[in-house]
Formats: C-alpha cells, sequence, structure tokens
C-alpha cells in the first residue's frame, strides 16, 4: 500500500505541473515541459523509493526485535548466547539509525527552508502590483503555489511514514519494555548484564537537539521577514507569460 502511494504521489504532482505550465499557462505542448515534467517524475519516483526503503528497513527490525525478544525468552540464562543474539542486532539497528539521523538533518532543514521559501513567496506574491494586476500570471502564480504546498505536503508525510514519526528510537525503546517485562528472579545475573549492555548501547546524543534549533532559527527568519518592507524586492514586467 506504501509503496503504490509512493509511486503515484510523483505522477499527481507531475500531471499538476505539466497542467500549469500547458493548459493554464496557455503556452500548449512545448518541448522543454514535457522534458521538465519528465524529470521531476523520475526524481520524485527516486525519492519515494528511497523512503520505501527506508519502510521496508523500520518494519524488517521491528519483527527483528520481536524475534529477538522470544529468542531471549527461550533462552533465558544463556548469557553468551543471547548477548551475542542481541549486539549482533544492535549493531545493524544502528546502522540504520545513523542513516535515518543524516536523512533527518538533511532533509528536516530542508522541509523549513521549503516552508519559508513559500510563504516568503506568497507574502510577496500578495504585494506585488504587477502579478495582482494581471488576471492570468495571478492565477499561475496561484496554482504554482498550490503545487509547492502539494509537495511538501507529500513529501513530509511520505517520510514520516516511512519512518513512522521524527525518530526511530521507538523501535528499540518498545523492545526494551518488552524485554523488561520478561525479567525474572530467576536468573538475577543474567537480566543484570542484559541490562548493563542496554544502558550501555541507549547514550543520550545531542543530534537531534542541534537540528531542532538551526530550523527553529530558519523558522524564526521567515517569519521575521514579514515585518519587513519588501517593496524593494517586488520587480515589475510588463510583458506577459513567454512561452519558449
Amino acid at each position: 500500500m506504501f509503496f503504490c502511494f509512493c509511486m503515484a504521489t510523483p505522477l499527481l504532482t507531475a500531471v499538476y505541473r505539466f497542467l500549469i505550465f500547458t493548459v493554464i499557462s496557455g503556452c500548449g505542448f512545448q518541448v522543454t515541459t514535457i522534458l521538465t515534467s519528465i524529470v521531476g517524475i523520475i526524481f520524485n519516483q527516486a525519492f519515494g523509493l528511497y523512503l520505501y526503503l527506508f519502510h521496508l528497513l523500520r518494519v524488517s527490525f521491528q519483527r527483528q526485535f520481536n524475534l529477538l525478544t522470544l529468542y531471549i525468552r527461550d533462552h533465558e540464562g544463556e548469557e553468551r548466547r543471547c548477548r551475542g543474539a542481541f549486539f549482533s542486532t544492535i549493531v545493524d539497528f544502528h546502522c540504520f539509525k545513523g542513516l535515518v539521523n543524516l536523512s533527518i538533518f538533511v532533509m528536516f532543514p530542508a522541509f523549513v527552508f521549503a516552508i519559508s521559501s513559500n510563504l516568503t513567496y506568497q507574502y510577496m506574491l500578495a504585494n506585488s502590483p504587477c502579478i495582482t494586476g494581471n488576471p492570468l500570471n495571478m492565477n499561475i502564480s496561484h496554482h504554482s503555489l498550490r503545487l509547492a504546498w502539494l509537495e511538501i505536503i507529500l513529501s513530509l508525510g511520505s517520510y514520516l511514514i516511512a519512518i513512522g514519526g521524527i525518530q526511530v528510537e521507538y523501535v528499540f525503546n518498545n523492545f526494551v519494555t518488552n524485554l523488561l517485562h520478561l525479567r525474572s528472579s530467576k536468573h538475577r545475573i543474567f537480566w543484570d548484564t542484559l541490562i548493563k549492555d542496554i544502558n550501555h548501547v541507549t547514550q543520550d546524543s545531542y543530534f537531534y537537539l542541534v537540528t531542532i534549533i538551526f530550523s527553529f532559527i530558519s523558522i524564526f527568519l521567515t517569519f521575521n521577514f514579514s515585518s519587513q518592507d519588501v517593496t524593494d524586492m517586488v520587480v515589475c514586467n510588463t510583458t506577459s507569460i513567454v512561452c519558449v
């Protein structure tokens, strides 16, 4: 289901973009418009496959942790075997977690920048006499703005669905919670050793704090822009839309 969603949304935005630059603008079918739409489809579908890969990895680790919980339950007290299986899974999960952290570090500020750019464009659009005075330019600008918001919403929504939220740490936290329910006093030394291993691999990180700080700085600068005078930034062109 999620795979179909990742493949269908690029087609949806590509068709909308094609209609804007052919039918709504009145330019008709142009080679550059067709090529732009094709490149947009390829790029967006590659991004969709990238998110679907994240989705598959997250689901696979959730099932792997469930199997690991059952394995530890069935081999309770066998410290060497359980610790070996535990660290084998944790190493793979930390690689996946590092990849997710890297994507968050890149994509979250990118989403903030996209939203900031759209808000800025929308503000300038409302204060541009050359746009508001031309019905065709106004119509094209409004549809372009809707397309941009649609792409942001679909991309952000797909990313959150693929990861299952903002971070994947909850996958490991659910495993720890299920594991603690199995703890018994019969094998106290075994569980104490396992809990120490868990505490060792769950050290705090300031990665998300740094990302959120920079993102909030971008948001603050965007909303602060609305109080500035952008009259000099609005340049009117007396010509209409030029079709190439």
